[in-house]
């Protein structure tokens, strides 16, 4: 383990103090500090994939919007609503997704046996 100094403004140690009296089982500030680093990758985590289903929901909006369903064999059926369109729209989108996932899989795994 590598011993580290830091210095850290009030603002900090005041948002450490705050950790430590709020949550059980931290009682120093390197504890506060390793709290913190692992809330901050869950955090990022949990941020990277509301992005990723907003870009989704991205996604269908602008193939509704686009008119790309002729392009991409979708019909717009007499009668079907728009409950049928955004049905097809993220049919659409979902196998868009599932096409690039696959081609970065393979991809990758052909990088990897470059070694």
């Amino acid at each position: 383990m590598k011993n580290l100094r830091i210095r850290v403004e009030q603002a900090h140690l005041d948002i450490l103090d705050e950790t430590i009296q709020e949550s059980d089982g931290i009682t120093t500030y390197q504890a506060a500090v390793c709290h913190a680093i692992v809330n901050l990758k869950k955090e990022k985590s949990a941020f990277a994939a509301k992005v990723s289903a907003m870009s989704k929901n991205i996604d269908i909006l602008v193939e509704l919007t686009a008119g790309g369903f002729s392009d991409s064999g979708v019909e717009d059926l007499p009668g079907a609503g728009s409950e049928g369109l955004i049905k097809q729209a993220k049919e659409i989108v979902e196998r868009k997704i599932s096409r690039a996932v696959t081609m970065k899989a393979t991809r990758d795994r052909k990088w990897r046996s470059s070694f």
